[in-house]
């Protein structure tokens, strides 16, 4: 089977005589996480994650990483230590991610914009269940006592491996969580149908059986602009971009994956900063194109009716038209 979600497409809007029937112009890329009280709404100016790249990963390079993700209000993944450089106002949002056998470190969770508790073992990787989640009533308590100690900051989420079963997002839900964040394993899902699959139904459960906004967040290997707004147009409000920033730390120019931005080559500042910056630069334009093209003014324009499946075992998964 072919990868799955590069056989969706986003539909453009019918031509005119003057064109596509775009909507003049996009209006912002804002994407909003809603937690239980005004004080954990948080606003991301585009919908954007860093997972996986550490201080140590980026060496010289983190600081420009770090400058270019607070000029965009997204998210990066790390401990507070990592962003200890940084004032409050310099610094971009921050996941902090707890492994279900971790201590909780108080601080470390006050200080954070999200808190993910992550069901895998930090040392063997294998995901599970922990026994105080075991079932609904202390899956809910459980997050009132998480909220409580945060002083009601930081919006809570719980991380679940993809493929999934429903069970496990149901579980999720039982928690009155924020937010889901599928993580992806592409060594079970090399065809990305799971992931294609869990977003959808992600997405539906929540309008289903929740009466309140829970945003999903794709922790996956997301190669460029367009494999993101598929994911969006599914019913994800934030992907992660790690594949997109990964080449720049590791050369002082690099041709940056594949996908939309394979080939291009980025310039050899010695910080970094001049190509990162141009890298999400170059995204957030082709974003805004996207969106333009299929005549989404903003983020939550974009809906499963404006995809296309290119096969017919696409469109089962997806739940979407096959392109005619």
């Amino acid at each position: 089977m072919k990868d799955v979600l590069r056989n969706l497409m986003l539909m453009p809007e019918t031509l005119n005589s003057a064109g596509y029937q775009v909507k003049e112009t996009v209006d912002d890329t804002e994407v909003m996480i809603d937690g239980l009280g005004p004080d954990r709404a948080l606003s991301l100016h585009t919908p954007w994650i860093v997972r996986g790249i550490t201080p140590e990963q980026a060496g010289g390079k983190w600081e420009a990483i770090c400058k270019a993700l607070r000029a965009r209000e997204a998210v990066v993944t790390v401990s507070k230590d990592a962003l200890a450089g940084f004032s409050r106002q310099d610094a971009p949002l921050r996941l902090c991610r707890i492994f279900r056998n971790d201590l909780w470190d108080f601080e470390e969770l006050r200080t954070a914009d999200l808190v993910e508790l992550d069901l895998r073992d930090r040392h063997t990787g294998l995901w599970g269940w922990p026994s105080e989640l075991s079932h609904s009533r202390r899956r809910f308590g459980f997050f009132n006592a998480l909220r409580s100690a945060l002083d009601c900051h930081a919006a809570v989420g719980i991380a679940i491996p993809v493929p999934c079963r429903q069970e496990d997002v149901m579980r999720c839900l039982e928690g009155d969580v924020d937010f889901v964040t599928l993580v992806h394993d592409p060594t079970l899902d090399a065809t990305r149908a799971g992931l294609v699959a869990a977003i959808r139904q992600t997405r539906i459960m929540i309008e289903e059986d929740t009466d309140r906004s829970v945003a999903i967040i794709v922790d996956a290997r997301i190669e460029d602009p367009w494999e993101g707004l598929v994911c969006l147009a599914l019913g994800a409000n934030v992907h992660a971009i790690d594949a997109w920033l990964t080449p720049l730390l590791t050369a002082s120019t690099a041709q940056v994956g594949s996908g939309m931005l394979a080939g291009i080559t980025w310039g050899g500042d010695d910080d970094g900063s001049q190509a990162i910056e141009e890298r999400l630069a170059e995204a957030e334009k082709q974003l805004r194109y996207f969106m333009q093209r299929c005549g989404a003014r903003r983020l939550r324009d974009l809906q499963p009716t404006s995809l296309r499946a290119l096969s017919e075992t696409a469109a089962r998964i997806a739940g979407v038209e096959l392109l005619k």
